[in-house]
């Protein structure tokens, strides 16, 4: 006989573990889904970021360019001292960029501005403190070849400023020309919640029992996780509620990191000591 169908829906669920996904992490995976998204071809290195900080999106015409071009994307930006490392994916780049920039000043240029708003002057470019020259004028992107008007690439630049000077300055995007044609204000990164989906079944287990749904977003206060979870196909068994075996009708987070092999013990660790 088939099991019945079950379904599970809870509004929240709280636990006290430790978040083992720091919000650079996030990040990261924020940036590859962007690329994605972006249908950008090449390779966005991400490993060149360990700590985001900052990030510039929502990009709009800058305030006095009236040409066609529509730039998109995203940038995200870890400063190490006064010097920042920056990792961008953009769509709708000056084409006229597929070999590079020209001898014109900021030609196809991704720079930090002095300005700290897109519906105005951006000023010039942002360095300060023992830096005393440009160092924005060699900075510049190529497009790609897969339609003229992406990119995607990194690059390192010393302005004398720390995370916090370059918080809330324009992050400006220069045509082929030199013109600035698109304008962004840095804030801090958007952390996207955490989700648990896609399930498949554990990898040793043989019954007939096929979960779905979603578990979150998970939530982290201190050291403690909140989620809310919506499944189907769990055990119809539990519509009582679990037994005295342990684990019965359970919805754990375990400390391994694999579904294609044991997912070893319940995760907890730090200050706490039991499950």
């Amino acid at each position: 006989r088939k099991p019945r169908r079950a379904i599970l829906r809870r509004p929240l669920f709280s636990a006290t573990a430790r978040n083992r996904t720091t919000r650079s992490q996030t990040a990261m995976n924020v940036l590859a889904l962007a690329a994605s998204a972006l249908f950008i071809a090449g390779k966005v290195d991400a490993q060149a970021l360990t700590n985001v900080q900052a990030e510039a999106t929502q990009f709009v015409p800058y305030f006095n360019y009236d040409g066609d071009l529509a730039v998109t994307g995203t940038v995200f930006i870890e400063s190490a001292g006064t010097t920042q490392n920056l990792v961008y994916a953009f769509r709708g780049m000056d084409p006229e960029c597929i070999n590079g920039a020209s001898d014109a000043a900021n030609s196809c240029g991704i720079h930090i501005h002095e300005g700290t708003s897109c519906s105005e002057d951006g000023l010039g470019h942002y360095y300060t403190g023992e830096v005393t020259e440009d160092p924005w004028v060699t900075v510049s992107f190529t497009s790609l070849a897969v339609d003229n008007s992406s990119t995607t690439g990194s690059f390192a630049v010393t302005t004398g400023g720390t995370a916090d000077d370059i918080m809330g300055r324009a992050l400006v995007v220069h045509a082929f020309s030199g013109a600035r044609i698109a304008c962004a204000i840095i804030k801090e990164p958007f952390v996207y919640p955490l989700v648990a989906k896609d399930f498949v079944p554990y990898f040793n287990y043989e019954g007939n029992l096929a979960s779905s749904g979603e578990v979150g977003p998970i939530t982290t206060s201190a050291t403690g996780q909140s989620f809310s979870y919506s499944l189907s196909g769990v055990d119809p068994a539990c519509s009582d509620g679990a037994s005295d075996a342990a684990n019965s009708c359970g919805l754990h987070i375990h400390a391994g990191t694999s579904c294609a092999e044991d997912g070893l013990g319940h995760y907890y660790t730090g200050v706490v000591r039991s499950a």
